[in-house]
């Protein structure tokens, strides 16, 4: 089996665990939203780096399937919780939960989500080290959380600095894709050395792709990007491309501009070309996706010190996916 078709194979094993997982069932209020969540699609990249983490560990995948399962399910949650403080009207081209049915039902659709990836983690009768896994998804919780509360904290500071955006994208995105990694090489009973290359994969891989994807908030196809380009513009995130702006930012046009987005922490969304085009002006663009390149090609070394099979290609696959996306 070539890495497209393990790739291929292993989104099938993982789609179908999904589908038993959120089978509907009674109540219907609270079961319903959960099953259109996981039935949204999305690249289920972190299921996928459980498995194939797993696998080029041990050569065998199937035992970390359901801790795949419930990585994913368990970033969906904090995607629905995300939707309502950023009051987001579309996610994957489709209706958020709380645009859908309400907040409340938003609330308790994440709650019964973090539950049910708790619940379908392996025991110890199961993997030696199903502590570890729920140990590593624990603090992934604790993680995201944190990355989003400096998400917020930023929104209303104005002395945020680069440094400080690579800390917060680094609990609210990268830390998701180490778990992953982690828990998949910890069910195929990795040693240090390897988890220390999974960890280093995952978490260069994990900055470089929320770079790339700020980026992509401006200048990808809205229609393939599945929600409103500007976003971030518009809730007034401190981006690296904002950072940068302001650091390189020399016209008045341009420092008035920004002085206007940190003053009322954000724009309306119908300037957001005026932002894109000053930033394709600074060269801010090329900046950041140079930027990116320079963590993707970390994950590769990475990657690369791993054992030799067919489940390495396949991690390497998508990692040449990621870096050529454009949504």
């Amino acid at each position: 089996m070539n890495p497209k078709e393990l790739i291929a194979s292993l989104q099938i094993e993982i789609e179908n665990r999904i589908q038993e997982v959120t089978a509907l069932r009674s109540p219907l209020s609270i079961y319903e939203p959960f099953n259109y969540v996981m039935s949204g699609g999305g690249k289920r990249i972190r299921p996928l780096f459980a498995a194939l983490s797993c696998g080029v560990i041990s050569d065998n995948h199937s035992t970390a399937i359901d801790s795949a399962v419930a990585v994913e399910i368990l970033h969906n949650y904090t995607l629905v919780h995300d939707d309502i403080m950023d009051n987001s009207p579309m996610r994957r081209n489709r209706m958020t939960v709380h645009k859908k049915w309400d907040d409340s039902t938003a609330i308790l659709t994440g709650d019964i989500m973090q539950g049910y990836a708790y619940r379908i983690i392996p025991d110890y009768s199961q993997s030696e080290r199903a502590d570890k896994v729920r140990e590593i998804l624990a603090q992934v919780n604790i993680d995201v959380c944190l990355g989003q509360a400096l998400d917020m904290e930023y929104n209303s500071r104005k002395d945020i600095q680069i440094e400080d955006y690579i800390k917060m994208i680094d609990f609210k995105t990268a830390k998701l894709l180490v778990a992953a990694v982690m828990i998949g090489g910890n069910i195929g009973l990795a040693n240090d050395e390897e988890l220390g290359l999974l960890e280093e994969f995952a978490h260069n891989l994990g900055i470089g792709f929320q770079i790339q994807d700020d980026v992509l908030d401006l200048t990808a196809n809205e229609e393939k990007l599945g929600k409103t380009l500007g976003l971030d513009i518009a809730e007034g995130k401190k981006t690296l491309l904002i950072l940068k702006s302001i650091e390189l930012a020399e016209k008045q046009e341009h420092k008035e501009m920004l002085d206007n987005f940190m003053k009322n922490n954000g724009d309306d969304i119908t300037n957001v070309p005026k932002y894109a085009e000053m930033m394709t002006e600074l060269g801010v663009f090329t900046y950041a996706l140079n930027l990116a390149d320079e963590y993707f090609a970390k994950s590769r070394t990475a990657l690369m010190k791993l054992k030799d099979n067919v489940y390495r290609d396949s991690l390497s696959e998508l990692l040449n996916n990621l870096i050529k996306r454009d949504k």
